[in-house]
């Protein structure tokens, strides 16, 4: 008696994987693409390249945008310098890495910088873009000896390439920047006033003095209690406000 074996379709299984394999590599052409296709340049002579894509939306004049933005030697500069001498620190014009609040600059004309104007312009929000361009560009001397003191004060040469990654994360109008910047200040103040009541409280503890304190961060103590409607004898210790 034969026995019978039923075949297994294949198919839908050699698809998927397939696609599968379309997937991956189209993602892997896409990283590779950005890591490594080459820099545009902009008449101004400004190179770039996108490291990260954006929203598409893209600061107005009269806006302002939250970002980071570090702009330094490039960095195969650093590593001649500090190779041919050690003790050379490399250069670091801006790093809003280390201001402690949000780096947050006016898109227009008050920017004096044209050239991180110019930057900024360019870099849609929730994008990270990589320049490269000249100390001449970055600086924008009025006069070539100008050029030459910025360069010595630097130690750069008139050849040498500096560096921009810019990533914005917000592009906000003058109204949103207001109540971003009152909120911020909310919060300071909070956390200020938080600070200041158990310094006193702290002191009272340490010198074992009886006071009382307001809801709204007023410590005192009464001397002598009153008669009667008369106010009582207060001894104001601090007063936030």
């Amino acid at each position: 008696m034969e026995k019978r074996v039923d075949s297994v379709n294949t198919t839908p299984i050699v698809i998927a994987f397939v696609l599968l394999l379309v997937a991956f590599f189209a993602l892997l052409n896409h990283q590779a693409y950005r890591f490594f296709y080459p820099f545009s340049t902009t008449s101004s002579g400004l190179s770039y390249k996108a490291k990260r894509i954006g929203n598409g939306r893209k600061a107005k004049e009269g806006e302002w945008v939250q970002l980071s933005i570090i702009i330094k030697e490039s960095a195969n500069k650093q590593k001649k310098e500090e190779k041919d001498k050690p003790s050379r620190k490399s250069s670091i014009f801006i790093n809003s890495l280390d201001e402690p609040q949000p780096f947050i600059l006016p898109f227009s004309d008050d920017l004096q910088n044209k050239a991180i104007k110019e930057m900024i312009g360019m870099v849609e929000e929730k994008q990270r873009v990589i320049f490269k361009f000249s100390p001449a560009y970055f600086f924008q001397p009025q006069k070539p000896e100008d050029l030459e003191r910025i360069l010595t004060h630097f130690e750069l040469k008139e050849n040498d390439e500096l560096t921009a990654d810019i990533e914005i994360d917000k592009i906000m109008s003058k109204e949103e920047r207001i109540e971003i910047m009152e909120k911020k200040r909310a919060e300071q103040r909070a956390e200020q006033t938080e600070k200041d009541k158990q310094k006193i409280a702290d002191y009272l503890k340490s010198n074992t003095i009886q006071a009382l304190s307001t809801a709204y961060g007023l410590f005192y103590s009464i001397d002598q209690p009153s008669q009667g409607l008369l106010l009582p004898n207060i001894k104001w210790l601090k007063c936030i406000i």
